[in-house]
């Protein structure tokens, strides 16, 4: 902050209309010139209406000077944070929203863009030779770059020069949707909303909270499944329903037994658990609550399907947008718990597969540590 304060002068004199007209001649004067002008943009974004030029130029010439300041060192760093925590912070949050929200009504009126029901928008960048499209429990092998509205790159498997692989419902929906448009070739350009990606919350140090999300994604394979093989196309981007078979059986003969064992609570729906660890949170989720987790979830042969925890990234979604086993157990959590939860078809996949090696009428079992709560 204190160098951001000390370099914007050349931007600030401008803003006042005191400037005078410069010339560039050497690469030291544009490097001067980019100084100011960046960071004054960058106070400017900071301060917004409580910038003070008169003021600011009285403490940058103080500084040049030499002379004492007005403002003790420990007492002017106390004065930064505070501002920041109260009031820039809080405001840039709530202007990167706008902002977000801003690209997007402005995105879907440009020619070749086409946006869906759920939100999400797209534009073809070059099309492939390929006839199929993938579907939400498929396989799909591609390159992509991710970056936010602003320009900065977030992610990209074309800069580690290697593809990514991964099931189409182990994604955030955005991905999972808009994958489902393209064909094995293809090279399109998604802006994925928030509220189709990761929320209201941060994501790492790049990715904030309402962040929209533009990807250019290439399609190289699909790895395709039963049900993709099986189906009729008037299915499309849901599992086809298989006989459940006998994994239902098997799961309700567990689950008679299971509930037997000491610390082993079953609820009016069903739904069994154990509390694996007792955390010092005191708030629980809602039925509609964003919360951020940590899992690993196996069938009843122990066979793991998938797990946030291999992949050493926790996850982050509403308890409206999972199945009602999940909806229902996290409920029953506070902050720091970790659960077992043992989940019947019925609050699963029911008599369908879902993919990702879950057969038709499977009940699950999920070890879940509730991270954060944040309330709607």
């Amino acid at each position: 902050m204190l160098l951001v304060l000390a370099m914007a002068a050349t931007g600030l004199f401008a803003q006042k209309g005191k400037s005078t007209p410069v010339e560039l001649k050497t690469a030291i004067d544009s490097v001067n010139y980019a100084y100011g002008f960046n960071f004054a943009s960058s106070l400017k974004r900071v301060m917004d209406k409580d910038l003070n030029v008169d003021l600011f130029i009285a403490g940058l010439r103080t500084a040049l000077d030499g002379a004492a300041p007005k403002i003790a060192p420990e007492k002017a760093t106390e004065y930064f944070n505070t501002y920041s925590t109260n009031i820039s912070t809080p405001r840039a949050e709530a202007n990167w929203k706008v902002d977000n929200g801003a690209f997007l009504e402005t995105n879907k009126k440009r020619a070749g863009v086409t946006t869906t029901a759920s939100g999400l928008q797209y534009e073809v960048i070059s099309s492939g030779t390929g006839t199929v499209t993938p579907k939400a429990t498929d396989k799909v092998e591609v390159h992509y770059t991710g970056l936010l509205i602003d320009g900065q790159v977030f992610d990209s498997s074309v800069k580690r020069n290697q593809t990514a692989t991964f099931g189409l419902n182990q994604v955030i929906p955005g991905w999972t949707e808009g994958l489902q448009f393209m064909k094995v070739g293809d090279k399109f350009r998604f802006f994925i909303p928030y509220n189709l990606a990761y929320g209201e919350q941060a994501r790492g140090a790049i990715i904030k909270g309402f962040s929209t999300l533009i990807f250019e994604v290439e399609l190289f394979r699909i790895e395709e499944t039963e049900q993709h093989s099986a189906d009729d196309g008037h299915n499309h981007g849901q599992p086809a329903a298989q006989p459940a078979g006998n994994d239902k059986a098997l799961g309700q003969a567990f689950l008679a037994e299971n509930k037997k064992r000491q610390g082993v609570v079953t609820t009016a729906s069903g739904l069994e658990y154990e509390v694996m660890k007792k955390g010092e949170g005191t708030v629980s989720p809602g039925p509609t609550d964003q919360v951020e987790v940590h899992y690993h979830g196996t069938l009843l042969n122990g066979k793991v399907f998938d797990s946030s925890v291999q992949r050493g990234e926790t996850i982050s979604f509403g308890l409206n947008q999972v199945i009602r086993g999940w909806t229902e157990g996290l409920q029953l959590m506070k902050e720091g718990d970790k659960f077992k939860f043992f989940i019947p078809s019925d609050l699963a996949y029911g008599e369908n597969s879902p993919g990702a090696g879950i057969p038709a009428g499977a009940m699950l079992i999920f070890e879940v540590e509730l991270f954060k709560v944040t309330k709607k």
